[in-house]
């Protein structure tokens, strides 16, 4: 991916490291595994992963380190298979690829590096006030043309099948691309009610939206393409 920090989001961030959360559940189990309709909650076994370090991928055949906004997407993926239930022992893990080495160290260790800093007072306060953007701010109208996403897939069956998913916004996702995910959800929710689940509760966009939302986002510019890696029978 490529695109400009947004002021907005990063006040986000600190609004949240300012705040922790504290205080457990009380209801005995994690809500996101709770079933819609149901007092039981989801029997399916989850695990995840989250590239933290650096490291070569033989599947992306480049560099792979750690992607901040996979904390979030992990649950949300949680969320999504306690509902649909894509299947037993569904392991999930999420990473951003690098060019090479070289990038990738600068990447990561800057990311740790700004962490490190959103909870160390002095720095943190220097930085909101003098180098990062603020709330409103954001990339310019060039760099969001120039931006780009590429969201790659790699699944593997219990069979072991393979597939590989693609898909493509040919703008800053953190703006440009963002706007028009936003006004298509919109779209999604306002025009096709009837080709969508029938479902209530904390909804996730492969529920909620699902495959009518994704073809809103390849007709309104969207590349997207899914393929047969290696058949279980070869």
């Amino acid at each position: 991916m490529e695109g400009g920090p947004s002021g907005g989001t990063l006040e986000t961030i600190v609004e949240l490291t300012s705040h922790p959360i504290t205080e457990k559940s009380k209801l005995g189990f994690n809500p996101l595994l709770k079933l819609v309709g149901s007092k039981e909650k989801s029997k399916n076994v989850f695990s995840s992963s989250l590239h933290v370090f650096l490291g070569y991928s033989p599947d992306h055949n480049s560099w792979v380190g750690f992607f901040p906004m996979s904390v979030g997407n992990l649950e949300i993926v949680r969320r999504s298979n306690a509902i649909l239930n894509f299947g037993e022992n569904l392991h999930y893990e999420e990473g951003m690829t690098y060019p090479n080495f070289f990038v990738g160290f600068l990447a990561t260790s800057g990311l740790f590096l700004l962490g490190t800093c959103f909870f160390n007072g002095p720095i943190f306060s220097f930085l909101r006030s003098y180098v990062l953007p603020k709330p409103g701010e954001g990339p310019s109208i060039e760099t969001q043309e120039n931006g780009f996403l590429n969201a790659v897939g790699y699944g593997t069956g219990s069979k072991g099948t393979k597939v590989k998913s693609e898909l493509y916004f040919d703008a800053d996702p953190g703006y440009k691309s963002t706007g028009r995910m936003l006004a298509e959800a919109g779209l999604t929710l306002a025009l096709n009610q009837d080709k969508l689940e029938n479902v209530g509760g904390a909804l996730t966009p492969a529920v909620g939206l699902g495959e009518t939302y994704l073809q809103r986002l390849i007709d309104t510019g969207c590349q997207f393409n899914i393929e047969l890696i290696k058949n279980k029978d070869n």
